[in-house]
């Protein structure tokens, strides 16, 4: 290949919408180093979240995908050409994706890597395949400091590991006052809330997430706190169960999914983020709120949860009821603790940002071709 030139091709089952503000600074910090992205993404499978976003960029393509079901459970396979012939072709960690397999025995580009947790978190039975891919890339993109622990554990050279620190675009919470004040005023009035005991929940709304659990708790903490009200914002197959209980329940208030910039006043006027269940790049946006999460003990969450302090910008309960809506409870009656986990919040917000991370996979593209 030209030496002058060199491509990188990114495979992504989905694009979905908080990805997009990564590529565009990625793109831009390895144009400057004559490095051509290129970013192959799908649809997703029918019925499932995120949703991808189909965009007009210089950096993407979207190609066909396939699903199927075998002995239980989703595989996938990619409409892939002689795109991915390139210099470094990374792809995700994935067990279920086919063409995964087929790559790393035929090797259509200069190097491999893999991006990805270096473990199967969610418990889907993959784990063996997954560690049989693992050591099979010249380079791997951990999401955090947790997925280099993992990756060291199971064997592999620590020297080709980068540490991305997942991230997503926060620029979109600087909002004038005036602006802000506005919009928090419509959307009280738009839903009929009264008082200032406002927590929020914003992402997926599937199994994981355990959204039976937060809707009982919300019940209970109706029950015991004046004026409580949750507003849950996303979409998923469980969808129906939120608005149902919107429907019987004044303290649930069913948003629907919003994206970007429509998010900030839900969230920056919420004074917690509840999400018992699984807790990923949420994590990101309730420090750039101040809106810190209450989420309990489960083994499922994503590595992103190792940004969490317990009691300095977030809360950690274990997986009980009782125990949760007494959090939740104690944290809405007490302004220190508010004070105090919204200052954690802050300090945090600092640390973690798409710039950073765009810097850091950038960096670990340059190492992986020069080595």
């Amino acid at each position: 290949m030209n030496t002058n030139f060199r491509g990188v091709v990114i495979l992504q089952k989905i694009l979905p919408h908080y990805r997009i503000p990564f590529f565009d600074e990625l793109d831009g910090l390895l144009r400057d180093k004559n490095i051509v992205l290129q970013i192959l993404y799908s649809n997703e499978e029918s019925g499932q979240v995120p949703k991808t976003i189909n965009v007009n960029k210089r950096w993407a393509k979207k190609v066909g995908c396939q699903y199927y079901k075998l002995f239980g459970k989703t595989i996938y396979r990619m409409a892939l050409g002689k795109e991915i012939k390139s210099n470094l072709l990374i792809a995700e960690h994935a067990a279920s994706f086919i063409n995964l397999y087929l790559i790393l025995l035929n090797n259509p580009a200069d190097k491999i890597a893999l991006w990805g947790h270096g473990e199967n978190l969610q418990g889907d039975g993959n784990g063996k395949i997954k560690d049989f891919i693992l050591n099979k890339a010249d380079w791997w993109f951990g999401y955090t400091e947790h997925t280099r622990r993992v990756l060291i554990n199971k064997g592999y050279n620590q020297k080709n590991i980068t540490i991305v620190n997942n991230s997503i675009d926060t620029s979109i919470f600087e909002v004038e006052k005036v602006e802000y004040d506005t919009k928090v005023k419509e959307i009280k009035h738009k839903y009929n809330i009264v008082g200032e005991n406002i927590c929020v929940y914003c992402g997926g709304i599937y199994s994981h997430k355990k959204i039976d659990f937060l809707l009982e708790a919300s019940l209970r903490l109706a029950n015991e706190i004046e004026n409580f009200t949750i507003l849950i914002i996303g979409e998923g197959p469980d969808q129906d169960k939120v608005e149902n209980a919107a429907e019987n329940n004044s303290c649930i208030k069913f948003v629907g999914p919003l994206f970007g910039s429509d998010r900030v006043p839900y969230l920056k006027m919420s004074k917690a983020m509840l999400m018992p269940g699984l807790v990923g790049l949420a994590i990101i946006d309730s420090f750039s709120a101040k809106t810190p999460i209450i989420t309990t003990d489960i083994p499922i969450h994503s590595p992103e949860i190792e940004y969490m302090n317990d009691g300095f910008n977030g809360m950690m309960v274990e997986y009980d009821i009782d125990a949760y809506v007494k959090a939740v409870k104690d944290y809405l009656s007490s302004p220190l603790k508010q004070a105090t986990l919204e200052k954690g919040c802050e300090r945090s917000s600092e640390l973690y940002s798409i710039q950073s991370m765009a810097e850091n996979f950038a960096g670990g593209i340059m190492k992986c071709l020069e080595s």
